[in-house]
């Protein structure tokens, strides 16, 4: 602004900017002539080590979890359980009674509490009952 003869006020007017923000960029200039404005070349060591987080964080999210599972926690199977599979694993094991029995008990319990909430629907909607 000094060396073109313009006064900063002006200049703040011109480039359409708040004149503390043009004071500042001068003052920073003058200060650190290199690291003033980053961008060319030249970055602040604050912003180096945000690109290098963003790009360890993009590399992260691009591995499967498969990879990161194994060496950093657990990789314990969510499985689904059915009483089909559980029936054929009872099957198929008659070695571990245990199965076979846990697939009675399991599908016994789910048959009588079908049974009473049937005998409930039919006992709330009968229209022969008072």
């Amino acid at each position: 602004m000094t060396e073109r003869g313009v006064a900063i006020a002006q200049a703040a007017r011109d480039l359409d900017l708040a004149e503390s923000v043009l004071r500042r960029w001068i003052r920073e200039a003058a200060e650190a002539p290199i690291t003033a404005f980053p961008g060319n070349g030249q970055q602040r060591a604050e912003l180096a080590e945000i690109a290098a987080l963003k790009t360890e964080v993009a590399k992260l999210k691009a591995e499967p979890a498969q990879t990161f599972w194994p060496t950093h926690g657990p990789a314990i199977p969510n499985p689904q359980i059915f009483l089909g599979e559980l029936i054929a694993q009872g099957k198929s094991n008659l070695h571990a009674p245990w199965l076979g029995i846990s697939a009675f008990v399991s599908l016994s319990i789910m048959l009588t509490l079908l049974v009473f909430v049937g005998e409930a629907v039919r006992d709330a909607f009968d229209p022969r009952k008072n």
